[in-house]
């Protein structure tokens, strides 16, 4: 994996650069945003909102399993800032609400959409 999209992986993870535009955080690896969002759709499948939606979603199932946060101290925390977004979202992904997830305690799988494989390649076969 190109090391430039291998710290776009490493970035989107950091809770702190929720907010971040991908403009700044391609321009953290020298990139273009649009050389960015080419490159991790094309090593990694998925679109760079795709992977952070993910990320953001995974992180929110543990912290709500956890059990010391409300689901919407979650979202909060995750930069949703409607909670009612935030529960679609988590719902539509993994097929449960977060209160369930809170209450029940259970480890869900990959989001629906993900984890995404890199597109097969056009051309020659």
């Amino acid at each position: 994996m190109d090391p430039r999209v291998r710290r776009i992986c490493e970035l989107i993870e950091d809770e702190s650069l929720v907010r971040v535009p991908v403009s700044e955080i391609a321009g953290r690896v020298n990139l273009s945003a649009s050389r960015a969002r080419h490159l991790f759709r094309l090593q990694t499948g998925a679109t760079i909102a795709q992977r952070r939606r993910e990320i953001r979603l995974r992180k929110a199932e543990s912290l709500l399993r956890e059990g010391f946060l409300t689901a919407k101290e979650v979202a909060m925390r995750l930069g949703y800032s409607d909670t009612s977004h935030f529960s679609r979202a988590f719902k539509k992904a993994f097929g449960v609400s977060p209160g369930e997830v809170k209450r029940s305690g259970v480890t869900l799988g990959e989001p629906r959409d993900g984890p995404h494989k890199a597109p097969a390649r056009k051309g020659n076969k």
